[in-house]
């Protein structure tokens, strides 16, 4: 069974459609560089936007794709996404990976 905390977090597409009207729809879809996929995106649900995690990752982490560590950052790539404190997110990935889960 879920925790509370994820029950909170994952929705059933039904609950997505029920809330669409209060929703800002990001799709995280993560290709690898150089591959055909990589290479274009795929169809998107209607009126989602692009969460690109590489334009927006910590250039100085030895890691790949982490946030930025800088809150003024993040909230500057949210507005541009017209993203704002109140509203609610759901953040989806098409292809099955972890893009929509970081």
């Amino acid at each position: 069974k879920p925790s509370e905390e994820v029950s909170r977090c994952v929705v059933t597409p039904m609950v997505a459609w029920e809330r669409r009207d209060r929703l800002k729809v990001l799709d995280a879809t993560w290709y690898m560089p150089n591959t055909a996929e990589g290479s274009r995106r795929f169809v998107r649900l209607l009126e989602s936007r692009v969460f690109d995690i590489d334009a927006i990752k910590d250039t100085e982490s030895s890691l790949p794709h982490m946030l930025p560590r800088s809150r003024d950052d993040f909230a500057s790539f949210a507005r541009r996404l017209a993203i704002h404190p109140r509203d609610e997110i759901l953040v989806y990935s098409a292809n099955g990976f972890v893009g929509a889960a970081r």
